[in-house]
């Protein structure tokens, strides 16, 4: 599927720097999705900033890459700074020269067209005063304030995207209104996330070996925002059922203990972090994929509208998650479930084959190419 004439021209129009904590090469979100595509109309600058003085473990890491380095992968040009470029908010003369070379670093790999600057993340905004900018595009992929790093210091530096971005974006409805509500800004637009459809929709090869029997998943990030108690008590109720946890483990908080125990349970598999490609291989072998989200009300999946929903929908398996507001007539494309007895029924009833959904959620997935969103995106910017 390919973009409008009049859509590309809106990205062809500008150089574009693109700034967000993930490196390129991780797990790939919504950014290395987005930019990917884009940077087959334009220039592309991807850059995850610059690490922090207390990341630097040893000496020698700051004579890595003594120049640094740009490298285009995946139609974007990806930026490795120099090691000696780091960041030290304790020092604010020397943060702000550091943040400087580096902002003149990005900037000298551009053209002399229209600069748009897209951010990600809020603890980018000090970039603001050191990047010539034409555009300036602001794309909070979560509620950052439900998370717990979300400092006084962070909100002032969101407060100043939000006041000066020529245009807002986020994932889901619901996102969409608490920044707008809490910010005083009107116009903020909602792109849902996407799905690489010809990936998830084709069969793939997969290199994990499942077990004899039921085998059931949950892709993705594994920290405070997923259900580990309600993962915990599945395993207990369906024993005879292989629970797959493939994603990086982050920071759990309260959940650490009962993270313990799932950990040590005979059913459950921890795989850790793959490839995007290697997904679509995993997904397609199980028998139900889960979006066990903690929806509460001090967290931030609560308004969530799940990378891992469309993904999950191609691969035409089934699929049960928790109530998300964001999605509209989501009950329509797959299971909904939301205590432990309705989860427990909801796994169970697709074990031994009661599931109605696959097409219906499979043509809704193929409407939602991630070039639909690029498309969506081309045609904002030219407001």
């Amino acid at each position: 599927m390919l973009i409008s004439e009049q859509a590309a021209r809106s990205f062809s129009h500008f150089d574009i720097i693109a700034i967000a904590p993930n490196i390129w090469t991780s797990q790939w979100m919504n950014r290395q999705q987005l930019m990917s595509r884009i940077g087959g109309y334009t220039k592309v600058v991807y850059s995850s900033g610059l690490p922090f003085n207390w990341q630097r473990r040893l000496p020698g890491d700051l004579f890595y890459i003594p120049t640094g380095k740009f490298e285009k992968m995946d139609n974007v040009w990806v930026d490795t700074p120099p090691g000696w470029m780091i960041r030290t908010p304790r020092l604010p003369r020397l943060e702000r020269f550091v943040l400087a070379q580096h902002a003149e670093r990005l900037q000298k790999n551009l053209s002399n067209k229209p600069r748009l600057l897209y951010v990600f993340h809020p603890m980018f905004a000090s970039y603001l005063d050191h990047i010539t900018v034409d555009k300036l595009v602001y794309h909070p992929y979560d509620d950052f304030a439900k998370q717990g790093t979300f400092s006084p210091e962070m909100a002032q530096q969101e407060a100043r995207l939000m006041a000066e971005a020529d245009l807002v974006i986020t994932p889901s409805q619901g996102v969409s209104e608490e920044l707008a509500k809490r910010y005083g800004r009107d116009n903020v637009e909602t792109v849902h996330n996407g799905v690489d459809f010809e990936a998830f929709s084709q069969p793939s090869n997969s290199s994990i070996k499942l077990n004899e029997g039921q085998n059931i998943a949950y892709l993705g990030s594994i920290n405070v925002k997923v259900d580990i108690p309600l993962l915990l008590e599945i395993s207990r109720q369906l024993p005879s059922t292989f629970i797959h946890l493939v994603g990086p483990v982050g920071v759990m908080g309260d959940k650490q203990r009962d993270f313990e125990q799932l950990k040590q349970r005979h059913n459950v598999i921890l795989h850790g972090p793959v490839s995007h490609q290697a997904l679509p291989g995993i997904a397609q072998q199980m028998d139900c994929l889960l979006m066990c989200y903690d929806t509460s009300p001090t967290l931030w999946a609560r308004h969530a509208y799940p990378l891992k929903l469309n993904e999950y929908l191609a691969t035409k398996r089934p699929v049960v998650s928790c109530p998300l507001p964001s999605v509209p007539d989501l009950s329509r494309l797959l299971s909904v479930a939301q205590t432990p007895a309705e989860w427990v029924d909801a796994i169970q009833e697709i074990l031994v084959g009661q599931y109605q959904k696959l097409d219906t959620g499979f043509s809704y997935a193929q409407r939602q190419d991630w070039n639909s969103r690029v498309e969506q995106i081309g045609h904002l910017l030219m407001f």
